[in-house]
């Protein structure tokens, strides 16, 4: 028995050297352990605190935008549709810098949205170019946006870059807007006379698993080529 007790005793040894160890450095380092321990309870305090900070503007930035979608409503219900339009645009650069930095991508895709109703396709090739920077790689708001520029962009005349961005679109990882992006990218094969390289986008769309309008007018395309 006694023989049993010393060896576990000799098994507890190291634990106890350890701790023995430990309360020396902390006795003979006070100081420093005291400053050490006050940090990382700074550093646990701050980075807390500006994950709330974050959190509220966020909260409060997504509020201003659904209130301003809100007033917008409020306009077209009063004035007409047509009136809001002009009213609202005129008044977009000054509402836009009020809004949030962290959440201006989705104002922006909406603005640009509204600019090229009224057929100010500058401002929203502008906007959508901006509202895409503002979302990461392969979303689907950033093919939103990719497409709304592209379509922008055609109507001013700008083919060139037009097609570029539906050649993001068809490389995204997401597929929002990849069937759209590749008819336009069709079309504009077509009015350049590259008829060989629009039906083969044409029959790609046909060729698509998921059903698409898109699917019936390029049936036609194909057939009138």
């Amino acid at each position: 028995m006694q023989k049993e007790r010393v060896h576990s005793a000799k098994q507890r040894d190291p634990l106890v050297q350890s701790v023995e160890k430990v309360l020396v450095f902390v006795k003979a380092n006070r100081q420093r352990v005291v400053l050490g321990l006050s940090g990382v309870l700074l550093a646990l305090v701050l980075f807390t605190g500006i994950g709330l900070y974050h959190q509220k503007l966020d909260r409060d930035a997504s509020m201003a935008f659904h209130l301003l979608k809100m007033d917008f409503q409020d306009l077209v219900e009063s004035e007409g549709r047509d009136a809001a339009l002009t009213q609202w645009l005129e008044a977009a650069p000054s509402r836009l810098e009020k809004i949030s930095s962290r959440v201006s991508s989705a104002p922006l895709l909406w603005y640009a949205g509204l600019a090229f109703e009224a057929g100010d396709f500058d401002s929203a090739s502008r906007w959508y170019g901006r509202a895409a920077k503002g979302f990461s790689m392969g979303s689907s708001l950033k093919n939103t946006a990719w497409c709304g520029q592209g379509l922008a962009l055609e109507q001013q005349g700008n083919l060139n870059d037009a097609a570029l961005l539906y050649e993001k679109i068809r490389g995204s990882d997401s597929v929002v807007k990849r069937y759209e992006a590749t008819f336009h990218l069709a079309s504009i094969k077509e009015t350049r006379g590259e008829i060989s390289l629009a039906k083969g986008l044409y029959r790609e769309i046909l060729d698509g698993a998921a059903a698409s309008h898109y699917q019936n007018i390029s049936k036609e395309k194909v057939a009138g080529l």
